[in-house]
């Protein structure tokens, strides 16, 4: 009998765990965006106190994982970068509001990838993701803001949740580079009309009408 109900014990034991174990796993792929009522956004695993939250988004992580070296990131940093990349496209065109613009991001300590707008892919790459071809331009997540102008850009990275004083001493990590897409083959060069023919077979020849001869002289 005392047997018997330590087995029973330890089986309920083991299923506490498991439980454990599978909700700190599941609780690890949620999290939470939410506004406070005066406005600060958050970043947290747990819902919001009840009431505390004017407004909440429940997301998924990436599951693409975070950014490289993203491990060494503060969370909030961390969070941000995984669920809003941000990405700065220049060109040396610019050089006085795209230098502006790098300088606020490594000021606010904004892990971001930067883009040179330089030849036909790069220019299409912006248009495409943008839909414009202005420069500079941030795109946090998928926003887009066109020209450097720094309270549009701080309001673009308050709502990605991005810290705006940085965590980082020096410049913060640069992201990495999407990998280049490898260009499709070339197709194969249609077949002439000589090896549509039958293998073994000369392509037949147009023949020539004979040329009528003038009756004899008589």
């Amino acid at each position: 009998m005392r047997e018997t109900s330590m087995r029973a014990r330890l089986a309920i034991m083991v299923a506490l765990g498991v439980a454990a174990i599978a909700s700190t796993q599941t609780g690890a792929q949620q999290m939470y965006r939410w506004v406070d009522k005066d406005g600060k956004v958050h970043y947290t695993q747990n819902p919001p106190p009840r009431d505390a939250a004017k407004s909440v988004q429940q997301r998924r992580l990436n599951p693409g994982g975070p950014a490289e070296g993203a491990e060494q990131m503060p969370f909030a940093v961390r969070q941000a970068v995984t669920n809003f990349p941000v990405t700065l496209f220049t060109s040396t065109d610019c050089p006085r509001g795209c230098t502006e613009a790098r300088e606020l991001l490594n000021k606010r300590g904004v892990p971001f990838r930067e883009m040179s707008v330089s030849d036909e892919a790069s220019f299409d790459t912006l248009k495409k993701m943008t839909g414009d071809t202005k420069v500079p331009t941030l795109l946090v997540g998928q926003s887009a803001t066109k020209g450097f102008e720094e309270g549009a850009f701080n309001s673009a990275l308050d709502s990605a949740g991005y810290p705006r004083t940085s965590a980082f001493t020096g410049k913060p990590p640069a992201l990495p580079s999407p990998k280049p897409q490898a260009k499709p083959a070339a197709p194969a060069p249609a077949p002439t009309p000589v090896e549509q023919g039958t293998a073994g077979t000369p392509p037949a020849q147009a023949s020539t009408p004979e040329t009528p001869q003038s009756p004899p002289a008589r």
